[in-house]
Protein backbone atom coordinates (compact mmCIF):
# COMPACT_ATOMS: atom_id res chain seq x y z
CA UNK A 1 0.00 0.00 0.00
CA UNK A 2 1.50 3.37 -0.97
CA UNK A 3 2.12 6.02 1.66
CA UNK A 4 -0.46 8.80 1.74
CA UNK A 5 0.09 11.91 3.82
CA UNK A 6 -2.64 12.82 6.25
CA UNK A 7 -4.44 16.15 6.02
CA UNK A 8 -2.94 17.03 9.38
CA UNK A 9 0.57 16.44 8.00
CA UNK A 10 -0.21 18.84 5.16
CA UNK A 11 -1.31 21.48 7.68
CA UNK A 12 1.99 21.09 9.55
CA UNK A 13 4.09 21.47 6.40
CA UNK A 14 4.98 25.17 6.96
CA UNK A 15 6.23 24.32 10.46
CA UNK A 16 9.98 24.10 9.93
CA UNK A 17 11.92 22.02 12.47
CA UNK A 18 14.65 24.67 12.56
CA UNK A 19 12.12 27.29 13.71
CA UNK A 20 10.94 24.99 16.49
CA UNK A 21 14.50 24.04 17.49
CA UNK A 22 15.56 27.70 17.63
CA UNK A 23 12.61 28.66 19.88
CA UNK A 24 13.07 25.63 22.13
CA UNK A 25 16.79 26.31 22.48
CA UNK A 26 16.30 30.00 23.23
CA UNK A 27 13.94 29.28 26.13
CA UNK A 28 15.27 25.86 27.24
CA UNK A 29 11.83 24.43 26.49
CA UNK A 30 12.84 20.77 26.55
CA UNK A 31 14.53 20.96 29.95
CA UNK A 32 13.62 17.92 32.03
CA UNK A 33 11.49 16.10 29.45
CA UNK A 34 13.79 13.10 29.12
CA UNK A 35 15.60 11.62 26.15
CA UNK A 36 14.79 9.20 23.38
CA UNK A 37 11.60 8.13 21.70
CA UNK A 38 9.40 8.63 24.77
CA UNK A 39 10.45 12.18 25.63
CA UNK A 40 7.55 14.62 25.52
CA UNK A 41 9.33 17.38 23.61
CA UNK A 42 8.05 20.84 22.73
CA UNK A 43 7.69 19.71 19.12
CA UNK A 44 5.35 16.87 20.12
CA UNK A 45 3.55 19.17 22.51
CA UNK A 46 3.04 21.76 19.77
CA UNK A 47 1.75 19.17 17.30
CA UNK A 48 -0.64 17.86 19.95
CA UNK A 49 -2.00 21.34 20.67
CA UNK A 50 -2.38 22.05 16.94
CA UNK A 51 -4.22 18.73 16.47
CA UNK A 52 -6.57 19.69 19.30
CA UNK A 53 -7.16 23.13 17.80
CA UNK A 54 -7.79 21.85 14.26
CA UNK A 55 -10.17 19.12 15.41
CA UNK A 56 -12.03 21.19 18.01
CA UNK A 57 -11.02 19.09 21.02
CA UNK A 58 -11.41 20.94 24.29
CA UNK A 59 -10.38 18.69 27.16
CA UNK A 60 -7.22 16.76 27.94
CA UNK A 61 -9.19 13.53 27.83
CA UNK A 62 -10.56 14.33 24.36
CA UNK A 63 -7.07 15.16 23.10
CA UNK A 64 -5.56 11.93 24.44
CA UNK A 65 -8.39 9.80 23.00
CA UNK A 66 -8.35 11.66 19.69
CA UNK A 67 -4.61 11.15 19.22
CA UNK A 68 -4.90 7.54 20.33
CA UNK A 69 -7.55 6.88 17.70
CA UNK A 70 -5.30 8.34 14.98
CA UNK A 71 -1.98 6.94 16.18
CA UNK A 72 -1.44 4.78 13.10
CA UNK A 73 -1.84 7.86 10.91
CA UNK A 74 0.60 10.00 12.89
CA UNK A 75 3.61 7.72 13.31
CA UNK A 76 5.40 9.54 10.47
CA UNK A 77 4.92 12.84 12.33
CA UNK A 78 6.67 11.43 15.42
CA UNK A 79 3.44 12.00 17.32
CA UNK A 80 1.75 9.67 19.76
CA UNK A 81 -0.96 9.96 22.37
CA UNK A 82 0.44 11.14 25.71
CA UNK A 83 -0.90 10.25 29.11
CA UNK A 84 -3.36 12.85 30.33
CA UNK A 85 -1.09 13.77 33.24
CA UNK A 86 1.89 14.19 30.91
CA UNK A 87 -0.06 16.62 28.77
CA UNK A 88 -1.33 18.45 31.86
CA UNK A 89 2.16 18.77 33.31
CA UNK A 90 3.56 19.95 29.97
CA UNK A 91 0.82 22.60 29.69
CA UNK A 92 1.66 23.85 33.17
CA UNK A 93 5.45 23.73 32.99
CA UNK A 94 6.39 24.66 29.40
CA UNK A 95 7.46 28.23 28.83
CA UNK A 96 4.80 29.93 26.73
CA UNK A 97 7.55 31.99 25.09
CA UNK A 98 8.52 28.92 23.02
CA UNK A 99 5.12 28.84 21.36
CA UNK A 100 5.05 32.63 21.03
CA UNK A 101 8.36 32.60 19.16
CA UNK A 102 7.15 29.84 16.84
CA UNK A 103 3.97 31.79 16.07
CA UNK A 104 5.94 34.98 15.44
CA UNK A 105 8.22 33.11 13.03
CA UNK A 106 5.23 31.75 11.10
CA UNK A 107 3.41 35.09 10.71
CA UNK A 108 5.63 36.41 7.87
CA UNK A 109 5.28 33.09 6.06
CA UNK A 110 1.48 33.29 6.31
CA UNK A 111 1.51 36.92 5.18
CA UNK A 112 3.53 36.03 2.07
CA UNK A 113 1.13 33.22 1.22
CA UNK A 114 -1.89 35.48 1.66
CA UNK A 115 -0.32 38.20 -0.54
CA UNK A 116 0.39 35.63 -3.26
CA UNK A 117 -3.17 34.29 -3.13
CA UNK A 118 -4.61 37.83 -3.23
CA UNK A 119 -2.78 38.66 -6.46
CA UNK A 120 -4.17 35.67 -8.33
Amino acid sequence: MPFTRSAFAALLEPLDRRIVARAVGAHDGDHGVGDGAHAWTCERHLKTLLFAQFTGLRSLREIVHGLGAQSASFYHLNLRAPCRTTLSDANAARPAAVFRDIALALIPLAARTLRREATR
